[in-house]
């Protein structure tokens, strides 16, 4: 899925090797490793090494989000198929000096309304651990309704569903 959006303030696009930087710092941010967990990248190789593998799996697309004046990268939305899940679901990560600035909302209305319009899956879900505020805060706002919470050994994890259209 090659997803090429543009919003009054971003530009969406496909993950790519030159994201290493950026990807390099966002999965060290303290909310990453927090709410989404340690993926030990710690240097441009491990985040190179990382970007392959989220390129090389046919279940995980990952578009990187660029501030459209200026192209400084600001945070990823995503759209993947988890091995242990029957239908797919949205993700976004931001850097933490675009939280509350309504980024994650731009990028994320934009990139849910073009997968919509793809028109090729039944159900989408929101999945966040349940204290992660912000993100419950932002699959609310985008309309995902709260369907259920899963104890995983230590986590408590939400899960919510998007209302999508009727199809004939």
């Amino acid at each position: 899925m090659n997803l090429e959006l543009h919003t009054e303030r971003l530009q969406i696009k496909p993950i790519a090797l030159d994201d290493a930087a950026f990807m390099l710092e966002l999965v060290n941010t303290p909310g990453w490793l927090r709410f989404i967990g340690d993926r030990n990248v710690k240097d441009l190789e491990g985040a190179r090494n990382y970007i392959e593998g989220l390129l090389a799996n046919p279940s995980i697309f990952y578009h990187s989000v660029f501030l459209k004046d200026t192209q400084e990268p600001v945070g990823v939305v995503t759209f993947l198929k988890r091995e242990n899940e029957d239908h797919p679901d949205l993700g976004f990560a931001f850097l933490p000096q675009y939280q509350g600035k309504g980024v994650a909302y731009e990028a994320s209305t934009s990139f849910l309304e073009a997968l919509i319009k793809m028109d090729s899956f039944v159900y989408l879900l929101g999945i966040t651990l349940a204290d992660n505020v912000n993100s419950i805060n932002l699959l609310k706002r985008l309309g995902f309704n709260y369907l259920r919470e899963v104890k995983r050994e230590e986590e408590t994890v939400h899960y919510y569903t998007y209302p999508l259209p009727k199809r004939d």
